[in-house]
């Protein structure tokens, strides 16, 4: 029975972790116990606590892994589920992995001197690995920022990857630096002036292996500038790195040099006949200077020969001696000329109307000269005057002497406009839309020489929104502030006709319905003068016949302070919209019986009035020669367009055709008779 119901459901069974990694040296017994399989019935799993495992079935067996040797190994493994019959086999893989880093060793910082050669960086470390041999063990070294012709700091990156591609990082900085000192050469022997600096780079040269930027430290405390002997002295040079080169060497200060003497100028020039002894030449003396000796300007001896009454050049020799007998001398040049200028001076102001000949600029002028007689003095005039051009212009006059002593003299003449621009305006001016106009275009201005006119309006009492009279003055200036005014006389009125909006321009009435307030249409109205209108002003006309359908026409009519009226009309639609009434009666028929179904409607519509022969049916045709009952649908339309319909059925009776033929008999011996009777009465009525 129980296998009967095992045939009846779906039975497997799932390996797990078929694949277990096992790191190298670990004991196998903690591992063997990863795989395990799951019983599932029905895709349920089915628990078996009898379940248990077989660890190496066959020829395999967990003794043939061995946890020191990198590999993998393969063990059949059988689970056992006692309660339920069923076991199964899995083959486990148990792969063992080197996991561990190889191990590198080193300083951290390695000092190299500047220049030199890289070292092989790989004799810089120590590296191993605890299961592949060193010759196995891959070594990258990555220099590329390495640069040993620069001072600096550089990271040396090592990587070390063993076989099982485990990597080990290893960082080392390497520090370029400069540990030679300059070399100093002295040029000659250092001889130098009381009282001057000794320049070092004139004595001494300096070289380095690598910097090319010294500093230096001189030691001269037993040097004594201000007195002449020999003195010792020492020199330190230091490159970027503060090595250091010691130099000492002799100083000989001597005086060799004579003193100076400065004046305040090379040159002096004395106007004709000036009064040489009132000249004390000491005053043109700057300074007096020796190196080594305290002399002043009165030890300065001075000499000339200078007769002012005749124009030429003359000498003036400054001497002075130091202890040491040099000599400093100097002279100074004295030019006795004519250096006073021509006096020149304006007559009056030059002032000349634009588009007029240009002036004559010296009959403006008054000349005068301490020397020279007038027909001696020369004159030039720059600049030029645009007659057709207001503004001022500036000339210049030259006037220049024998001895070229020249006066430049500016003047200004002023080129300007006198004449007043023209205006026309018109004398009267009507304003209706009470904005202010635009009197731009209502003016017309011209000038004898200005383009732009500037125009003034005074408005500012002129309210354009009021109606009245009122008198407006205009100001036309030129650019030269000319003016001409004129006056206008303005006249502000209300001609524009109030405006009335509507909310709508059509509207739609039932007839009959002539409880219509038309003021309710009024949306807005407007006048751009009356502000105190209101809807109450508006006059609503209208001849609406609310009885009787048709467009008709409502007049409004809004009249303001200056008796322009504004109009509106709203068009007024009378329309009907009442359904007509449509009365049915129930309908039946018999067989074959003729149907005409206005015998059985009647339609009539308040406005319309009687709309029986309007109905309509659908379907418009009922079989009545087979009974049964029929659904139709009786419509009519009134001439407004409303609907009415009713839903009715039509009852077809079943008829005996032995009682039609029984009717038909009759019916056909009632017409014979009839048609006897009438034979007879006709001839009788004939024969009186």
């Amino acid at each position: 029975m129980f296998q009967m119901l095992v045939a009846m459901i779906t039975i497997s069974i799932s390996w797990q972790n078929t694949l277990v990694i096992v790191p190298l040296y670990s004991s196998i017994e903690n591992y063997k116990e990863i795989p395990y399989a799951t019983l599932y019935m029905d895709g349920k799993e089915a628990f078996d606590p009898n379940m248990y495992y077989e660890f190496g079935v066959g020829t395999t067996n967990l003794r043939i892994i061995s946890t020191n040797v990198v590999g993998e190994y393969h063990v059949d493994y059988r689970v056992f589920f006692p309660l339920y019959g069923f076991s199964s086999e899995e083959t486990i893989t148990f792969k063992v992995v080197d996991e561990i880093k190889p191990i590198i060793t080193g300083d951290d910082e390695i000092v190299l001197e500047v220049g030199s050669k890289a070292p092989d960086f790989k004799s810089l470390i120590e590296y191993k690995d605890n299961y592949d041999k060193k010759e196995d063990l891959a070594v990258t070294v990555d220099s590329s920022l390495l640069n040993m012709n620069a001072l600096g700091d550089y990271r040396i990156t090592y990587k070390v990857k063993d076989k099982s591609q485990n990597i080990t990082y290893f960082f080392q900085n390497i520090k370029v630096v400069d540990r030679t000192s300059p070399v100093v050469v002295q040029k000659g022997d250092v001889e130098i002036e009381v009282n001057e600096d000794i320049n070092i780079t004139k004595y001494f040269g300096f070289s380095d292996n690598y910097d090319k930027i010294f500093k230096t430290e001189l030691i001269d405390d037993l040097v004594d500038y201000s007195k002449v002997g020999y003195y010792t002295a020492t020199l330190k040079v230091y490159d970027q790195s503060d090595n250091v080169a010691t130099i000492n060497f002799t100083v000989k200060i001597k005086d060799q040099t004579a003193p100076i003497i400065k004046l305040k100028t090379k040159e002096l020039n004395l106007n004709y006949q000036t009064d040489i002894n009132e000249i004390n030449f000491k005053d043109y003396i700057q300074t007096v200077y020796d190196n080594y000796d305290d002399i002043s300007i009165d030890d300065v001896m001075i000499s000339y020969d200078i007769d002012s009454n005749f124009l030429g050049s003359y000498q003036v020799k400054y001497e002075v001696w130091d202890s040491n007998l040099q000599k400093g001398e100097i002279t100074l040049n004295v030019n006795i000329k004519d250096l006073e200028v021509p006096k020149v001076s304006l007559k009056e102001a030059i002032i000349v109307d634009v588009n007029t000949l240009e002036p004559y600029l010296l009959d403006y002028l008054i000349i005068e000269d301490n020397f020279d007689s007038l027909e001696k003095i020369t004159s030039s005039i720059t600049g030029k005057v645009s007659m057709d051009k207001i503004g001022e212009y500036r000339l210049v006059a030259t006037i220049k002497d024998t001895s070229k002593n020249e006066t430049v003299f500016p003047v200004i003449v002023k080129v300007v406009d006198r004449e007043a621009p023209s205006l026309n305006v018109p004398n009267t001016l009507e304003v209706t839309n009470f904005k202010r106009p635009d009197y731009t275009k209502l003016i017309t201005t011209k000038d004898n020489y200005d383009k732009d006119i500037v125009l003034t309006i005074y408005d500012d009492e002129i309210n354009y929104e009021v109606v009245g009279h009122y008198i407006l003055k205009i100001d036309a200036k030129d650019q030269s502030d000319n003016i001409t005014t004129r006056y206008i006389n303005l006249e502000i009125i209300d001609n524009i006709a109030p405006e009335i909006i509507l909310k709508n321009q059509n509207i739609y009435v039932s007839y009959l319905d002539n409880k219509i307030d038309f003021s309710l249409y009024i949306d807005k109205i407007y006048d751009g003068y009356d502000k105190s209108l209101s809807y109450s002003d508006v006059k609503i006309i209208h001849t609406i016949n609310f009885e009787r359908l048709g467009l008709y026409e409502v007049i409004y009519q809004l009249e303001d302070s200056s008796h322009n009226i504004g109009e509106a009309t709203l068009y007024v639609h009378i329309v009907d919209y009442d359904q007509p009434v449509l009365d049915v009666k129930p309908i039946t028929i018999k067989q074959n019986q003729s149907f005409d179904y206005r015998n059985y409607v009647s339609a009539y519509d308040l406005y319309d009035g009687d709309l029986t022969d309007k109905v309509r049916v659908s379907p418009s045709f009922i079989p009545t020669s087979i009974p049964g009952i029929y659904e139709v649908v009786f419509y009519v339309h009134d001439q407004s367009g409303n609907l009415s319909e009713v839903k009715s059925t039509v009852t077809v009776l079943y008829k005996n055709p032995w009682v039609d033929y029984v009717y038909y008999g009759l019916g056909l011996g009632i017409v014979v008779l009839g048609g006897y009777l009438f034979y007879y009465f006709y001839n009788k009525r004939s024969k009186f």
